[in-house]
């Protein structure tokens, strides 16, 4: 029960996809075909860990502002069921200092000092988030699914030297990157997008109750599942594009496997009643749906 405690307040399976999201991104993208900079695998790994304590510490402060809502549900109060406030209040400062040590370092390293605003304007946008944002219809929702896409992005800004001399010297590469980066990015914006709005669906009594203007107490259910489905319908129109020039018989089958039937059975639910009817089921499926998203477009888009 007390590990259960832990996992559910560092949320640290959402934490390991954020790591795998930049993983693979680095180690099928700009790795192989940019090569190693002066910041190299440290430097990666040291990014890797401000981007993850930046996510922890969005989670943690979550976790504080929303703990009289969650009080309103005991068996989900982690706050102060399993830890006090002060304790959470500690452990969100250790995370955050400790992220903008390293950040501090990376940026000494690349000699880019200017970049070391990132980590605590990333910091902050969470707390607000947390604070106000997430009661703010749709623009709260959308901010978490930009950062997921920014997650991403974040690994090439950091090797924009190396990709601006593969533009001179390897043009046809870099625009392969260029693409399949666009696709990772906008992938995890949309599909987070609607996940988001779904969990305030999930949520939709315990806010209502606490006075939390999220998107599914603001428009109801039935019109937030209304956005959620105009959101989705851009993303099928990403997918379909995604089919542009696959030629081999394996990338076809990843095509198919990991996005198109995927996307087909999803959507089937989400523009039936599972949208207002089971958003914790569609949360969870669309977690993994970003997975196989980021399998196909890191390997064969």
């Amino acid at each position: 029960m007390v590990l259960r405690a832990w996992f559910r307040l560092f949320r640290f399976t959402n934490l390991a996809m954020i790591w795998l999201a930049q993983g693979l991104v680095y180690g099928f993208l700009v790795r192989p075909w940019v090569g190693l900079t002066h910041l190299g695998d440290l430097g990666f790994l040291g990014l890797s860990f401000c981007t993850v304590c930046v996510a922890a510490s969005g989670y943690l402060i979550n976790a504080l502002f929303d703990r009289k809502i969650d009080a309103l549900r005991p068996d989900r109060a982690i706050i102060p069921n399993h830890f006090s406030p002060s304790r959470v209040w500690q452990f969100y400062a250790a995370i955050t200092g400790a992220g903008m040590v390293v950040a501090l370092w990376l940026s000494l390293r690349a000699d880019e000092l200017p970049s070391l605003v990132l980590y605590p304007v990333a910091v902050l946008m969470l707390f607000l988030y947390a604070m106000r944002l997430k009661c703010t219809p749709l623009i709260g929702n959308f901010l978490v699914a930009a950062f997921i896409a920014c997650v991403i992005m974040l690994v090439p800004y950091a090797y924009r030297d190396a990709f601006d001399q593969l533009f001179d010297h390897d043009y046809p590469v870099w625009k392969m990157l260029v693409y399949r980066l666009a696709m990772l990015s906008l992938l995890a914006l949309l599909v987070n997008w609607v996940r988001e709005i779904a969990k305030d669906i999930e949520d939709q009594k315990d806010d209502h109750a606490e006075g939390c203007m999220s998107t599914a107490v603001y428009f109801g259910p039935h019109v937030s599942c209304v956005y959620a489905r105009m959101i989705w319908s851009a993303l099928l129109i990403l997918i379909l594009f995604g089919a542009r020039g696959q030629t081999t018989a394996l990338g076809w089958i990843f095509y198919l496997g990991c996005l198109l039937l995927p996307a087909i059975v999803l959507s089937l639910r989400l523009f039936g009643n599972a949208c207002w009817k089971n958003p914790s089921s569609l949360s969870r499926d669309l977690k993994y749906f970003m997975l196989l998203g980021m399998i196909y477009w890191t390997f064969f888009g």
